[in-house]
């Protein structure tokens, strides 16, 4: 009998087979290699009014480094691990493949102050964030403004009272004083006061800048100079990112000029013994300094009777009551004006 011939091809095949069985091989696909470890971290900025902050730059430093000299340096920074800019989101996002990991994150933005994530002073004292293979870990960072601030205030020459409602201008002292950078109005207490960013943030450049107040009744005064004399006004420093100033402007009372509204004041209230009537001053423009009030009992001003309430007494019954409203602002003409008289009074 005529054993089966067996093709070279399979005998091939059988071959390699046994070998790799006894070399303990397998035939089938290699299982593929395990991911590198990464861990994220999501640092959110945020402004002054807690809207995200776009354009800040922030830097992931390696966590509880040594102070080589925590006494005379200790603003000291190890080498930082990376950086990134927030987006306009305010979001930095961060892939670390050398996780896990604790870094310490410092943030920074052109025209605000620089902050560690929890607000500490110095590396040394800032709150450890961790990075772990898998997992995203947030935190969210505020940064200040840098602000410049000028106090202006604004009083008469001769009475010393506060004068309100004066233009004060800040002036680049490298211009002709013609148009003012930022204005603003003298309050009631007579202070304009200014709060002002950087050019980069939307503000004024830093530099050097006169001040002028302005005001109908009163002569238009530079601080410390003669009067509308730009060349020689004194400048106030404003170079630095943060700087202050507070100076005062003495005006000097030209003419006093009228009031643009001074309407007849009305009286609300029920006419009748013991209840009480309340003055009505209206809108005037400009708003005054001040406003005295004098009761009527028919032509005959009413003793003591100098509020802006009245309570109806019997000695009323039967009379007609009105009120004289005067008002007074520095550099305008005191103005009085009288309200229309009431019916008579009920018992």
């Amino acid at each position: 009998m005529t054993g089966r011939r067996v093709r070279p091809g399979r005998w091939t095949s059988l071959l390699v087979g046994l070998l790799l069985a006894v070399a303990g091989l397998s035939l089938s696909p290699a299982a593929p290699a395990h991911a590198a470890a990464e861990g994220y971290l999501d640092v959110t900025v945020q402004g002054p009014t807690g809207s995200p902050l776009s354009g800040a730059t922030v830097i992931l430093y390696p966590a509880n480094q040594p102070l080589p000299d925590p006494v005379h340096d200790p603003d000291w920074r190890p080498l930082e691990l990376g950086r990134m800019a927030s987006g306009v989101d305010g979001v930095a996002h961060f892939v670390r493949d050398d996780v896990p990991l604790n870094v310490n994150v410092w943030v920074e933005r052109p025209g605000y102050f620089g902050e560690w994530y929890n607000g500490a002073v110095n590396y040394a004292n800032a709150n450890d964030l961790s990075i772990s293979d898998g997992l995203t870990n947030t935190a969210v960072v505020a940064l200040a403004q840098k602000l410049r601030s000028v106090h202006v205030y604004v009083y008469d020459a001769d009475t010393e009272a506060d004068v309100v409602g004066a233009t004060v201008g800040l002036y680049a002292a490298t211009g002709g004083g013609t148009t003012p950078s930022a204005t603003q109005l003298t309050d009631a207490a007579g202070y304009a006061r200014f709060r002002i960013a950087t050019a980069d943030t939307g503000g004024l450049p830093t530099g050097l800048y006169k001040v002028r107040a302005a005001r109908t009744g009163y002569v238009t005064q530079w601080y410390t100079s003669g009067v509308n004399d730009f060349g020689n006004a004194l400048a106030v420093d404003l170079t630095a990112e943060s700087s202050a100033a507070s100076i005062d402007i003495a005006m000097t009372a030209g003419t006093p000029v009228a009031f643009t509204t001074a309407p007849k004041p009305t009286i609300s209230g029920t006419l009748r013994k013991g209840r009480t009537l309340t003055a009505k001053p209206g809108t005037w423009v400009p708003k005054p300094g001040a406003l005295a009030y004098r009761w009527y009992r028919g032509a005959k001003a009413i003793s003591g009777a100098n509020a802006k309430t009245y309570t109806l007494r019997k000695a009323d019954v039967g009379k007609r009551i009105s009120v004289t409203v005067k008002a007074s602002l520095a550099g305008y003409v005191t103005t009085a004006r009288t309200s229309a008289k009431t019916a008579a009074i009920k018992p």
